[in-house]
């Protein structure tokens, strides 16, 4: 087995993958790599994409509490209260 080499363009697919909400075990198998391996070359990466895309979907449920929706706004409230 040869050892795995990180690259910019396998981190970027890992953020983006990890951003849209993929599976670190599918992650990993879609890399051909363990998903210890994942853990060890790319945990900075798959920390920013989930961030990324949480800070995306809190920013449209904002934006729609906002804009009057209530759902939006009763969410966000309950969920602010930790």
């Amino acid at each position: 087995m040869r050892a795995h080499k990180p690259t910019d363009e396998i981190r970027a697919k890992v953020e983006s993958l990890a951003a849209v909400g993929t599976r670190y075990e599918d992650i990993a198998l879609y890399l051909g790599i363990t998903r210890p391996t994942l853990d060890k070359y790319y945990k900075e990466e798959l920390k920013i994409g989930t961030i990324k895309a949480n800070a995306a979907i809190a920013n449209t449920l904002y934006k729609q509490a906002l804009d009057g929706n209530t759902t939006a706004a009763i969410f966000w409230l309950k969920k602010k209260k930790k």
